[in-house]
């Protein structure tokens, strides 16, 4: 594998790839360029149909103070609480936010993708997420974003207390910074 920086960048040349777009970050980039390409097509192919597609970015706070194990255990357990409470087939779904968000703007499919950074505070794994929508429901969507941002806080805040709880299990109380 041959590197070859050029004004603060960096290629790589003659890399052989494994298929594995899990662990290998030459076949993550192919992979991710391919569902770039993909999404992109069924963008095109909702605007014909006059539908929309909105993007959210979920996120959590980072800190050096979590292992980047621990900070994606936070993300994944959030996003679940977040959405599978909103399955309708759960008898408390008719006050649950996620559930009467997707009722009221017709939400049928989204497309999520992980992404990963690390800098100064440590670790942060996050999500992008493209919600399906009629265009009609344009503003509903916009109506509905303090709702949901205020949902995923609480959500996140409750399974950071947990992942420290985990961690430092004969402690009672622990503070939270949000």
């Amino acid at each position: 594998v041959a590197v070859v920086a050029n004004n603060k960048t960096a290629r790589f040349y003659g890399v052989t790839h494994c298929k594995s777009p899990w662990c290998c970050p030459v076949c993550t980039s192919r992979q991710m360029a391919r569902y770039a390409a993909d999404i992109a097509v069924a963008i095109d192919a909702l605007k014909e149909r006059g539908e929309l597609a909105a993007m959210i970015t979920l996120t959590i706070p980072h800190t050096r103070d979590f292992s980047c194990q621990e900070s994606t255990e936070i993300l994944y357990n959030s996003w679940k609480d977040f959405v599978v409470h909103g399955n309708t087939v759960l008898a408390n779904s008719k006050n649950d936010i996620f559930s009467n968000f997707a009722a009221a703007t017709n939400h049928k499919h989204r497309v999520r993708v992980t992404e990963y950074t690390y800098g100064e505070k440590g670790w942060h794994p996050h999500f992008h997420t493209l919600f399906w929508f009629p265009r009609d429901k344009f503003q509903s969507i916009i109506d509905w974003q303090g709702r949901l941002e205020t949902r995923w806080l609480e959500i996140v805040k409750r399974n950071t207390l947990k992942q420290l709880l985990l961690r430092y299990p004969e402690t009672q109380q622990v503070t939270v910074k949000a």
